[in-house]
C-alpha cells in the first residue's frame, strides 16, 4: 500500500492532536489514521520527555505493519491503514530512523507561555491533578527537556504551523498532503495496469 508518513511535533500543548484531528476530520478516516508517539512509552523511562522514552522500534514495526495494509492494535486503539498517516509527539523528529521515513515534517509552534497555560488546564481542569504536581513536573522535567530536545529538532521541520486552531490551516495543509498523495496513487495505479 502507497503510504504517505507525515510526522508532526512541537511543544507539549502546541496543538499537535488539535491539528491531526482536524487534518482526519478534513479528509476523512477513510484517508488518514493518526499514530500517537505517547502509545510506545516505555514503562520504565524516569521520563516521557526524552527521546529514550520511546520504543522505536515497535512504532516502525507497527508502521511497516500498516504499510503492508494490516490494521495495528495499540492497547483499547485500532487503527487501519490509510493513504495518509500521521505520526504525532513531541519527540518525534529525535527519532532518527523514523525520521528517515517521513516524507513530510510538520512542527507546530505556540508562545510557551499558552503551552504551559493548556496543560495546566488538560492536567488539572480534565484529569483532575493538583496544580502543584503540574508545575512541579513542568519545571523539572517538561521544560528542560523541550529546550534540549524539542525546540532544537524544529530545524528540520519543513513546515511550521501556529498551533491556534485556525480551520483553514487544516484545510490548506489537507489540500497540500492530497497534492503530494496524486503522484504516489497514480505510481501506484500504473504499477497495477503493468504488472
Amino acid at each position: 500500500m502507497a503510504m504517505l508518513l507525515v510526522g508532526v511535533s512541537g511543544g507539549s500543548g502546541s496543538g499537535k492532536t488539535t491539528l491531526c484531528r482536524a487534518l482526519q476530520a478534513e479528509l476523512g478516516s477513510n484517508r488518514v489514521a493518526i499514530i500517537g508517539t505517547d502509545w510506545y512509552m516505555t514503562h520504565d523511562a524516569p521520563s516521557h520527555n526524552r527521546p529514550e522514552a520511546i520504543d522505536e522500534e515497535r512504532l516502525l514495526e507497527d508502521l511497516d505493519l500498516l504499510g503492508r495494509g494490516e490494521t495495528i492494535v495499540r492497547g483499547q486503539r485500532r487503527v487501519k491503514p490509510a493513504p495518509i498517516t500521521l505520526v504525532e509527539g513531541h519527540l518525534v523528529f529525535c527519532l532518527p530512523r523514523l525520521v528517515e521515513r517521513l516524507s513530510l515534517k510538520v512542527f507546530v509552534d505556540m508562545d510557551p507561555e499558552e503551552r504551559l497555560l493548556r496543560r495546566i488546564s488538560r492536567n488539572v481542569l480534565q484529569a483532575g491533578l493538583e496544580l502543584k504536581d503540574v508545575v512541579d513536573w513542568y519545571r523539572q522535567d517538561v521544560q528542560a527537556n523541550y529546550w534540549e530536545f524539542v525546540e532544537p529538532a524544529r530545524k528540520i521541520a519543513d513546515l511550521i504551523i501556529w498551533g491556534d486552531g485556525d480551520p483553514r490551516k487544516a484545510e490548506l495543509l489537507g489540500a497540500f498532503l492530497l497534492s503530494m498523495l496524486e503522484p504516489c496513487e497514480s505510481q501506484l495505479g500504473y504499477a497495477k495496469q503493468n504488472s
